[in-house]
């Protein structure tokens, strides 16, 4: 019946529109959790980290606040990952931080120590109350303060983070408290060779 009226089938048009869009996140997000349960093959190639991060910063996801800085590392940042993997992680945890500290500044810094690469994304949002922090990697897991939030995610972006760094060698991380903002920190193994110029 809302055919009739321009003005309801607009709007009703919009919310279908937006409401497809969560449903289509949402299976993407659990086919690659499957691809992950089914051991889904790594390609790791050496990867500047430095030259990765500002790309997917440059490129920015909705909701990037202004003062985003890069405490990158002055000497070269070379991990073994698989690059497709990678990108997966960062925008995740972008999408995270924006998502969840509005308009909060962030800092994204780069480090190289005992075989192992170090990514920090630290935002001074409103942090992260300690009963959450111990399920923040739990599939469908989503925080007190997240589950009346239309914004909400499915709660599976931290577990495919997890799952993405793991299967890659590595580790990660999120260090929190409220009203001292969020640090998310992944590690990498180090690549022994230099990466392949693009």
């Amino acid at each position: 019946g809302a055919g009739r009226d321009p003005a309801s089938l607009n709007s009703i048009l919009v919310s279908m529109s937006r409401e497809a869009d969560r449903m289509r996140v949402l299976v993407l997000d659990l086919l690659t959790l499957a691809r992950l349960d089914a051991h889904r093959t790594m390609t790791p190639e050496p990867t500047d980290m430095n030259e990765f991060i500002g790309r997917i910063l440059d490129e920015g996801v909705p909701g990037m606040p202004t003062n985003v800085e890069r405490n990158l590392s002055a000497d070269p940042v070379i991990a073994n990952v698989d690059r497709n993997a990678l990108e997966t992680v960062l925008r995740n945890v972008l999408v995270n931080a924006c998502k969840y500290a509005p308009g909060a500044a962030q800092q994204w810094t780069t480090a190289r120590a005992n075989g192992r690469v170090t990514v920090t994304a630290h935002d001074e949002g409103p942090g992260i109350p300690a009963s959450d922090l111990p399920h923040l990697f739990e599939r469908f897991y989503r925080g007190e303060k997240t589950r009346a939030r239309e914004e909400g995610g499915s709660g599976l972006g931290l577990a495919i983070v997890q799952a993405l760094v793991r299967a890659q060698g590595g580790d990660v991380r999120v260090e929190s408290a409220e009203g001292k903002g969020t640090a998310v920190i992944l590690e990498l193994p180090a690549a022994t060779e230099a990466p392949e110029p693009d």
